[in-house]
């Protein structure tokens, strides 16, 4: 039986980790074909039901209707001409046919972008002659984009909205689903990890490690409320779960309450762009944490830091080097702010 034609498929994910993201995905999918990798997304081939499609720290992913080599400056109007002419080939009212609406939307390197009127009057027209299909900019089943990289790249990209529920109706302030999927999958999680984020929050982290196997798994916050809402967010989840997870309150900066090598694993995004000052400077508070993290990992834990790029980390970390030890660190975006990714072990 003649195996499934590859598609291409284009899939974003936070601005700055490319190179993690590439061995990432590499290590967890080896039989995927990359093409090219960008500051922030990866243009692949792959089945139409490859378990890559469905990667949990991807953002968003489109199917590449089309792709070609341009000029770094080419504009949107000569990109959007030149996939005009080749939208009849292309399997739009089939990719359509459960859709009752669409949108046309303009990108460069990522970032939403205006078109003049003109030109998206202009192919919103065709795609409407080639499927059946009227647009609509409100409550849209799918999108068809135009997008263009200054890696030299113009994209026509198809998505269908509807399948972008994970992200949907999160608490405000919750960490989005796919970046914590990130951080726990940089953790190399492993079925005997004791698992611990000390500042839990909404725990974005938390119920993203859940993906992965674990022996035990802990969760810390000082916000009553955030507890308390987080229990109920497993309380809903399978029973097996909830024998091997622990919710409290408590000082994720002490980490009173746990003994000495006990945890393998820790990944967190401790306060830092809204930061009360409740607990003291961020210089503080991060000192304070990184001090009960040596203490409490295992030798070789592993230790998974996002934190703002204002926050000295290296140096609050230079008093610990005999106890932790940095191996990576990621510049990187997050909701707009710029951030750095940490990846520590204990020494």
């Amino acid at each position: 039986m003649p195996s499934p034609p590859l598609l291409s498929y284009y899939s974003t994910f936070p601005a700055g980790v490319y190179q993690l993201m590439r061995r990432i995905v590499e290590a967890d999918y080896p039989h995927a074909t990359i093409t090219h990798v960008f500051e922030n997304a990866v243009l692949y081939r792959a089945g139409a039901s490859d378990p890559l499609l469905g990667a949990p720290y991807f953002q968003s992913t489109f199917r590449v209707l089309e792709h070609t080599r341009c000029d770094p400056d080419e504009e949107v109007e000569s990109a959007a001409r030149r996939f005009e002419t080749g939208l009849a080939s292309h399997p739009i009212a089939r990719l359509l046919e459960h859709d009752r609406h669409f949108r046309v939307m303009f990108s460069r390197d990522g970032r939403p972008v205006p078109a003049p009127r003109a030109v998206r009057d202009r192919m919103e027209r065709t795609i409407q002659r080639a499927s059946g299909r009227p647009t609509r900019n409100r409550d849209a089943d799918a999108e068809i984009w135009v997008s263009l990289r200054r890696e030299g790249f113009a994209l026509l990209l198809f998505r269908r909205l509807r399948n972008r529920a994970r992200s949907a109706d999160r608490p405000k302030g919750m960490l989005a689903p796919e970046l914590g999927a990130l951080l726990c999958r940089y953790s190399d999680p492993s079925p005997e990890d004791v698992f611990l984020d000390p500042f839990c929050g909404h725990g974005g982290i938390f119920l993203e490690r859940m993906r992965w196997k674990y022996r035990l798994a802990f969760a810390i916050d000082r916000d009553d409320r955030l507890v308390s809402a987080l229990k109920e967010r497993l309380a809903r989840r399978s029973g097996t779960w909830r024998k091997r997870t622990y919710v409290r309150s408590g000082n994720g900066a002490s980490l009173e309450g746990f003994d000495s090598g006990f945890i393998t694993a820790i990944v967190t995004d401790p306060p830092w762009g809204e930061y009360d000052g409740s607990l003291g400077s961020v210089e503080t508070l991060y000192s304070a944490f990184l001090t009960s993290a040596a203490r409490v990992l295992a030798s070789r834990g592993r230790l998974i830091l996002l934190a703002g790029r204002d926050v000295a980390v290296p140096e609050i970390l230079a008093p610990l080097s005999s106890s932790l030890e940095m191996e990576a660190s990621h510049d990187m975006l997050v909701s707009g702010k710029k951030a750095t990714l940490y990846k520590l072990h204990r020494v």
